[in-house]
Order: structure tokens, then sequence, then C-alpha cells
């Protein structure tokens, strides 16, 4: 259950980075979430990009919103 819940968030945080930096590559939005301390090396979130999702969780339906638009379905 905790793998599934870092996934989604990870997924989370990295459409909220694409957003905030209106960017369609992946490998610029891993490295500024690496830049940023959200995730690690290995990719896993950190204490600062889970303390980040918590803060962030009144934005999440708007991040939500835009994010259909930067990654269709």
């Amino acid at each position: 259950m905790e793998f599934m819940r870092d996934f989604w968030a990870r997924e989370w945080l990295l459409r909220h980075v694409a957003m905030r930096h209106d960017t369609h590559k992946i490998d610029e939005i891993i490295g500024l979430a690496k830049v940023a301390g959200y995730i690690c090396g290995n990719g896993n979130l950190t204490k600062t990009g889970r303390d980040f999702i918590e803060m962030s969780k009144d934005d999440d339906e708007k991040v939500r919103l835009q994010s259909q638009i930067i990654f269709p379905l």
C-alpha cells in the first residue's frame, strides 16, 4: 500500500513541477524536482518532497485540471 501511495505522490509532484515550469520534457522535470530536493537520485520522495505535497493538497484540484492539458489521457 505504501508503495502505491508513494507512486501517486511522486506522479502528482512531477506534474506539479511540469505545470509550474511550463515544460513537457521529463528529464527536465525530474532534474528540477531533484534540484528542489523533492526527490533523491534514485527517484524516491524525500522528506522535503513529502512535506511539499502535504502543504499543497489544497491546490490539488487546480493542478489536476491543468495537468490534463499538459498530460492528456
